[in-house]
């Protein structure tokens, strides 16, 4: 998926983010049905990304961070994509941190800054 693409979707999917259900989307805009997973499929996602597919952690970061309003969550996916080898999450995690007060997240926005710059 080229970074355009995902800049699109990322974009697109704040614009409409709502809560819905554990068992699922049951109200707000219909398009936040396509952001829930099911249990299952957080699985397998989870360990595809473990065993380094940025994909599966950037659908996982969507998840957390879109639909069920879980910054902490999307951050942590966020990284793991980021540390899969993805650039556009490296930019995409630097920004997030850069929002963040704590030295250390200060610090680590800047190394995930270079990453995105291609050092």
């Amino acid at each position: 998926m080229n970074v355009l693409r995902r800049l699109c979707i990322l974009v697109f999917a704040c614009s409409f983010a709502s809560v819905g259900s554990a068992q699922g989307p049951t109200h707000g805009v219909a398009t936040n049905a396509d952001l829930w997973l099911s249990a299952s499929e957080i699985q397998t996602l989870q360990a595809k990304a473990a065993e380094g597919d940025a994909e599966a952690a950037i659908k996982l970061f969507s998840y957390y961070e879109f639909y069920k309003d879980d910054y902490s969550g999307g951050i942590r996916w966020m990284t793991i994509a980021a540390e899969n080898g993805d650039t556009y999450s490296a930019c995409n995690l630097a920004k997030m941190l850069r929002r963040e007060k704590d030295d250390f997240s200060v610090r680590r926005a800047s190394f995930w800054q270079k990453k995105c710059e291609g050092g």
